[in-house]
C-alpha cells in the first residue's frame, strides 16, 4: 500500500488502528438479545486471544479513541439495547438506566483489558461463561431491583440482607 492509498483512507495511523477496533468489535455485537450475549463475548474474547500481541500493544494507545474507549462506548449502546430487550413496554427511569448502563459497561471493559493484559491466557469460551454467569443475572436483578424502587417511590427501598 502507497502513501497516498493509505492517507486517502485513514488520517493517520491511530486513525487506521481505531478502525480496526470498530471492524473486529462491532462486528459481533451486532445484537444486543440475551441469547446471543455470551456468544458474542466469546467471539470478542477469541480476537482478543488471537490478536492478544496486537491488542496488548493498542492498549498502550492513551489518546481519546483507544481501545478501553471504544469498548466502553460499545458496551453502553449495547447494554441500552438489552434493556430495552429485558424491559419490553415498562418504564426505568434515566438516572437507573444510565447507571445500570455505565456500570455493566465499565465492568465489561475493564475484564476485558484484564484478558488482554493476562496475555488471554484462559480460553475464551470459558471466560465469556465466567462474564456471563456473573454479568447477565446481576443485569437482570439490578433492573428489576430498580423497578421494584421506581414503583414504590414514596417508599424508602431497603434491601434484605
Amino acid at each position: 500500500i502507497n502513501r497516498s492509498t493509505f492517507y486517502y483512507h485513514f488520517l493517520d495511523k491511530n486513525d487506521l488502528i481505531e478502525w480496526i477496533f470498530h471492524e473486529e468489535i462491532t462486528k459481533f455485537f451486532t445484537t444486543a438479545k440475551q441469547d446471543i450475549w455470551l456468544l458474542n463475548t466469546q467471539h470478542l474474547l477469541e480476537i482478543f486471544h488471537d490478536n492478544q500481541n496486537f491488542y496488548y500493544q493498542a492498549l498502550k494507545i492513551t489518546d481519546f479513541h483507544n481501545l478501553r474507549n471504544i469498548i466502553f462506548n460499545i458496551t453502553v449502546k449495547k447494554a441500552n439495547e438489552y434493556l430495552d430487550n429485558y424491559l419490553s413496554g415498562k418504564e426505568l427511569d434515566t438516572e437507573s438506566r444510565s447507571f445500570i448502563t455505565r456500570f455493566y459497561a465499565h465492568a465489561f471493559t475493564e475484564m476485558n483489558i484484564e484478558y488482554i493484559l493476562s496475555g488471554a491466557a484462559e480460553p475464551p469460551q470459558r471466560a465469556a461463561l465466567r462474564y456471563y454467569d456473573v454479568c447477565e443475572p446481576s443485569l437482570r436483578l439490578a433492573i428489576d431491583n430498580c423497578l421494584k424502587r421506581n414503583s414504590d417511590k414514596n417508599t424508602v427501598f431497603q434491601y434484605n440482607n
